[in-house]
């Protein structure tokens, strides 16, 4: 993921088994969130993994979340 440097300041970068979310701080207004960039796995079998993964981050996260990328869970 690449961010804007002019425009937000990068506050933590968190790596997961099929995600990885910057922690932004808008210079501009003082907004803070959470970026969100998932990979999901392309096995069935990982599913359940991935899925879980996701819940522990959604009920962790503090600051507002967004959440994209390829899920890959269909």
């Amino acid at each position: 993921m690449g961010i804007d440097a002019d425009v937000f300041d990068v506050g933590a970068i968190t790596e997961g088994d099929f995600f990885i979310k910057f922690n932004l701080h808008d210079k501009a207004d003082g907004f803070k969130w959470a970026l969100v960039s998932v990979y999901g796995p392309a096995q069935d079998c990982f599913k359940q993994e991935f899925l879980s993964e996701l819940v522990r981050l959604s009920n962790t996260e503090t600051l507002p979340i967004l959440i994209g990328g390829d899920f890959n869970i269909l």
